[in-house]
């Protein structure tokens, strides 16, 4: 158990002051006494998650802020009590971070409890009735119209105790959701309306989440339906670095009736729907088989979802008639709106000082907003504003200079990246980087993600940065009057990162007319009417293979004597990623390899001669096309037609490849040869010319001898030989 998480575990036995005693305990007896060295290291890492810490908490992220300060505490349990113990300045930072995470934690947790019913769900316990409380809620429920509901209700001891929970023991949340409803009544009834489903199916929002657009799962659950991210993006929700939809009543609401739509669809009972969209339809179905039946009240379900329907019901019954059961409800004025299109990035703090509206207000119409402004990857982002400001909204909106519009791109900081070298790749200053990311340091730590502030239109232009760019070839473009970089970027069908790249220049420097920029364009793989055709199986031959569970692409190849590379390439895949009941392109069993594009039969022999001699070999962590053909002899448009690849094509550990024979292949055939050249004998000893490529292990192999005999005969003391240099194959007789 971490030290953050000891102190997580205890606090909710300690009172709020315990609990920053506690923490200050858990550090001084962990902290080990390090050199003095790493102090200034570790403290600088530290300070820089905590200036982002209270960079997210005051946007309000706070669960990424509570990360932050975990790790700003990391970091100084390398500096040692002693240091701690000795230096006031050290202990107030300690303080301010203890105080950080109390904040944060304090804030979180109360958004969890506030928020959902995701922290009764994972604890329930069964709730039991004594016979005055069980009595009490029966005669409440006495007189309940069945009729009035669109949704199947069953009055049982599990439903009355879940309306004795809700009514009795939670009465503040039911209260507090129930006056928040009234804001989505009239949205979310007329989608269910729309979409033909029961309108009490409503309920099941209040039971997820109390109606809060801002609830959070810690199964990373969010919105008022609580989506997980894979199910939001699965019915139409966008969820990114900007945006996450599924705070968007609208958009989810719609995704969450389309979604029990499709579940009552496969179990033809609103119960069943409601308890599949709670554990899933699997686990669902295998309740039933195991029951054999499709009576919700009679299957083995989870713990949660055996509440979790009875919930919704009670719900929807005190929902119906509050008053009976002593909850309050405030009816809460519904917010209008009027969209408008923003295609730039836009801080919300500036839009609210343009028309005149609280920056909360604008948070509020627009929940899915993740960060402080408009995003930069929407060309036309739907902006909520109130009713009567889109039009004073769009004449500011026109009055705007876009070009002094920044475009927020994000950066993840990789190995060997500081701010200097970020800053001129992308042609800004260090200041600018600084300034958006509320940073004071310089340090960097990989992994971190940087916001970017780019001339508005350009920060698309870097969403594929750091391409590979293996089976390129590298042309030449003339500047022609009136070209700039995004022109001459766009012409070429080059991103604007990769044409500055190619040139080292950055995107503020001038171009001239007449000057020569270099561009990368793909290599195409043709093959001369002579040369040696590569392998395919025909249509014909080809049949379909269901992937089962345990299987990988290497296994399914060895069924069908073929590599891995092969059966990716025959499936026109590059991803390793297999998925249970995927189907496959493979051979016929006793399917013939043919040769594309040629029927001379003296080719087509040598092809089949190749790989009938062909070996395999399986691809190791840090291997490559070229290492690999290099260390077996072979030359690497061999292995490429052997594998029917293609250069630059992308190979993964664990993959196999067939490789030739080196007496099958002539170009192993032509470099023993020329090694053999490089073989004189003077004085009884055989003296090896070291060639271009060429390493100790490499010729160690070649000569049947080790590398210690090598540096021992030839007085090496590093392995590092030059092309040129006499090698000496054995001693001096």
């Amino acid at each position: 158990m971490n030290l953050f998480n000891q102190a997580h575990y205890f606090k909710k036995a300690l009172e709020l002051g315990a609990f920053l005693i506690l923490c200050e305990t858990l550090v001084a007896c962990s902290l080990q006494k390090k050199p003095q060295s790493l102090i200034p290291e570790s403290l600088e890492a530290s300070r820089v998650h905590y200036q982002m810490g209270l960079k997210l908490e005051r946007e309000e992220e706070f669960q990424e802020s509570d990360k932050q300060y975990r790790y700003a505490l990391a970091y100084l349990q390398e500096l040692g009590i002693d240091s701690l113990s000795k230096d006031s300045s050290l202990s107030l930072y300690l303080d301010s971070v203890l105080l950080g995470m109390e904040s944060t934690w304090l804030q979180v947790e109360g958004q969890i409890q506030e928020d959902t019913v995701g922290l009764w769900l994972s604890e329930f316990e069964d709730i039991i009735l004594d016979s005055t409380e069980s009595t009490t809620i029966k005669t409440l429920s006495d007189s309940i119209d069945i009729s009035k509901f669109s949704i199947p209700i069953v009055l049982n001891e599990r439903v009355y105790e879940e309306l004795h929970f809700l009514s009795q023991r939670v009465p503040s949340f039911m209260r507090k959701s129930l006056s928040r409803k009234t804001l989505y009544d009239e949205l979310i009834y007329r989608e269910l309306d729309s979409m033909d489903v029961p309108r009490d199916l409503i309920y099941q929002a209040l039971v997820e989440s109390g109606y809060k657009t801002s609830a959070t799962s810690t199964a990373s659950a969010g919105g008022i339906w609580q989506f997980i991210p894979s199910t939001g993006r699965a019915y139409g929700m966008k969820i990114d670095w900007w945006l996450d939809e599924r705070r968007d009543p609208l958009k989810s609401t719609r995704g969450a009736i389309s979604f029990m739509r499709d579940l009552h669809k496969q179990f033809g009972d609103w119960h069943l729907a409601m308890a599949a969209y709670n554990c899933g339809g699997g686990c669902v179905r295998r309740a039933i088989r195991k029951a054999g039946t499709k009576n919700y009240w009679e299957l083995n379900l989870p713990k949660e979802t055996k509440h979790y329907v009875p919930r919704i019901i009670a719900a929807a019954i005190i929902g119906h008639y509050p008053e009976r059961y002593g909850i309050e409800v405030t009816q809460m004025t519904p917010p209008v709106w009027e969209s408008t299109p923003v295609s730039h990035s836009i801080p919300l703090s500036t839009i609210a000082k343009l028309i005149d509206v609280p920056e909360v207000t604008l948070k509020a119409l627009n929940p899915e907003l993740r960060k402080w402004c408009t995003p930069s990857n929407f060309k036309n982002y739907d902006f909520k504003v109130p009713v009567g400001k889109r039009k004073l909204w769009e004449v500011k909106y026109a009055e705007m200079d876009k070009s002094k519009l920044k475009t927020l791109h994000r950066h993840k900081v990789r190995s060997g990246e500081y701010l200097g070298k970020i800053a001129s790749r992308y042609g800004i200053n260090i200041s600018e980087i600084k300034a958006a990311n509320n940073i004071k340091s310089n340090r960097l730590l990989i992994g971190q993600v940087l916001v970017i502030p780019l001339p508005a239109g350009l920060g698309a232009k870097y969403s594929k940065q750091y391409q590979n760019q293996s089976g390129q070839t590298t042309k030449i473009y003339k500047v022609r009057r009136g070209d700039n970089l995004y022109t001459i970027s766009r012409k070429l069908g080059v991103s604007l990162n990769t044409l500055l790249d190619a040139n080292k220049i950055n995107v503020r420097q001038s171009i001239q007319v007449g000057q020569k920029l270099k561009y990368p364009v793909a290599q195409k793989v043709t093959q001369a009417k002579t040369s040696k055709p590569s392998r395919i199986w025909k249509s014909s031959e080809l049949t379909t293979y269901k992937v089962k569970s345990g299987d990988n692409f290497s296994l399914i190849a060895d069924k069908y004597d073929m590599t891995s590379v092969e059966l990716m390439a025959v499936n026109k895949v590059s991803s390793s990623n297999l998925s249970v009941g995927q189907k496959l392109k493979v051979p016929k069993v006793g399917g013939g390899r043919t040769v594309s594009k040629s029927s001379n039969t003296q080719q087509s022999s040598k092809v089949s001669n190749t790989r009938s001699n062909s070996k395999i070999y399986t691809i190791k962590r840090g291997d490559n096309l070229y290492n690999i053909a290099q260390s077996l002899n072979v030359s690497l448009s061999e292995l490429i037609n052997l594998n029917n690849l293609k250069p630059g094509s992308k190979i993964q550990p664990g993959m196999k490849l067939r490789v030739p024979h080196p007496q099958t292949g002539s170009s192993s055939k032509r470099l023993v040869q020329s090694k053999q050249k490089q073989i004189s004998i003077s004085g009884g000893v055989k003296w090896y010319t070291v060639q271009s490529g060429d390493t100790l292990w490499q010729i160690s192999k070649d000569h049947g001898v080790s590398v210690d005999e090598l540096k021992s005969w030839n007085k090496l003391e590093r392995r590092s030989i030059k092309p040129g240099m006499k090698i000496k194959i054995g001693e001096s007789k």
